[in-house]
């Protein structure tokens, strides 16, 4: 009979007490009978095991009253309530929890789903080393109920608030790039070519874009949405719920999306995602998003059936008047106007944009912008009425269609003779509006 020596996680020498050996302490170390050695008590330069025969010590028990070595039962595992598996290749794939109870959006993740279902915290680095060990943990929660999906995080940062890079509140601002950030996004008909995706700071600000053929990114869709982030003691949290019919899929009750998660520190530029990404894909960190065709998998989840997908935006506006000086004088004089419009799936990609009366004086002013170049220059569409696509609509992604205008400017370019008359760019592309009243079909080539 002998004592077995094996290496504890230091790299130390520890022992595996044997039945009928006893296991001594150095005098004046401290002991603890639940440890399989005193050695990992020690400091490193003296620890060290000794085993005594028992039976030299008189402790033997007699034959008959040996008992077997206390060993902890085994953790029984269901496999319903693993959240987070993956294949020999790395490759993932996620369970959604249904939510028995109600969840407030507010960032304190105090419900009970929070303490009853394991968290996701097996990210993998990809910036600045590629499948590395990310410095920070992250631990993510996906519910559902019958209206709305649930995604929450719990954001470590072991350097607190002073530590944090988050300085933009804007929705959709370029500027949130550059701050620290926990994202997700969503590959709804696993189609590996488009995704929808949303992000949050530490101190509230979110983006929510659409990613059209793993290259496209469309910040002008709004969908509706809830999120709320909070404070914990060892970092900060994110809570969030995605109404379904805010989301376009696929018909049936149980589905399988694609899914991608995102983690940033930018003090240390490093990001994180739930797959493993080449460093080509990720570029400086945050393109890694784009390879919607290595998103993990998303099972579990069960959606309610897909609604009418209808959107009704009335509008009415009055205006009340004097003029005084003008002959004859007009006093209080009162005008009223209004209109409507509608957008209507019909399909899954298929969508009928009809407005009435537009309100013209609604829409935003283009950006202004400077071409001193020979390219034309490009204003996203930003009315609110049918020629807008990819707007707050309940759209999972702007698929292959996309309107805007171009304005050219008519430059006449050198000749290569004096004289000559050169070519000129093509003249601006206009939108006619007739009667006040618009109608268009628009269709999607993809599944959005």
């Amino acid at each position: 009979m002998g004592g077995v020596l094996a290496g504890d996680r230091n790299g130390w020498p520890k022992c595996r007490r044997p039945v009928g050996w006893s296991v001594f302490p150095p005098r004046g170390a401290p002991f603890d009978a639940h440890q399989s050695s005193p050695a990992s008590l020690l400091p490193p330069l003296s620890r060290f095991c000794l085993l005594v025969p028992g039976g030299a010590l008189g402790q033997t028990p007699p034959e008959d009253e040996r008992q077997p070595p206390e060993v902890a039962p085994p953790v029984e595992v269901v496999a319903d309530q693993v959240p987070i598996t993956r294949d020999a290749n790395g490759h993932p794939t996620i369970r959604a929890f249904r939510v028995s109870g109600p969840i407030e959006v507010d960032g304190d993740l105090n419900e009970p789903f929070y303490g009853a279902t394991p968290p996701i915290d097996d990210l993998i680095q990809a910036v600045p080393v590629a499948r590395g060990v990310p410095s920070e943990r992250t631990e993510v929660w996906i519910g559902f109920d019958d209206a709305n999906l649930y995604v929450a995080a719990r954001v470590w940062d072991s350097h607190g608030e002073a530590g944090w890079i988050a300085n933009e509140m804007r929705r959709d601002s370029f500027q949130l790039r550059a701050n620290d950030s926990f994202g997700i996004y969503f590959d709804t008909y696993r189609d590996r070519r488009n995704s929808i995706g949303f992000f949050i700071n530490p101190i509230g600000g979110f983006a929510d874009v659409q990613i059209t053929d793993e290259a496209v990114p469309n910040f002008d869709w709004n969908p509706v949405w809830s999120v709320s982030t909070g404070r914990f003691d060892g970092g900060w949290t994110v809570e969030m719920a995605v109404p379904f019919k805010s989301l376009r899929y696929g018909p049936g009750l149980e589905q399988i999306w694609g899914i991608q998660i995102r983690r940033s520190v930018l003090r240390d530029n490093e990001w994180s995602y739930l797959t493993p990404v080449p460093i080509q894909a990720a570029g400086t960190g945050s393109n890694a998003v784009f390879r919607v065709s290595s998103y993990g998998d998303l099972v579990g989840l069960e959606t309610p059936p897909l609604g009418r997908n209808l959107e009704v935006k009335p509008y009415v506006t009055s205006r009340l008047s004097s003029d005084l000086v003008v002959d004859p004088a007009v006093e209080n004089d009162f005008e009223a106007d209004g209109g409507l419009d509608v957008k209507y799936a019909l399909t899954q990609n298929l969508t009928l944009d009809l407005t009435v009366n537009t309100d013209f004086a609604q829409v935003e002013v283009d950006e202004q912008q400077v071409n001193l170049t020979r390219f034309n220059l490009f204003f996203p569409e930003s009315a609110v009425s049918s020629w807008k696509e990819g707007g707050s609509t309940s759209s999972g992604s702007a698929g292959r269609v996309r309107v805007a205008r171009v304005a050219a400017l008519a430059r006449r370019p050198p000749s290569s003779t004096p004289g000559g008359s050169g070519s000129r760019a093509a003249p601006p592309c206009r939108f006619s509006v007739a009667g006040g009243s618009q109608a268009k079909l628009a269709r999607s080539t993809s599944a959005f």
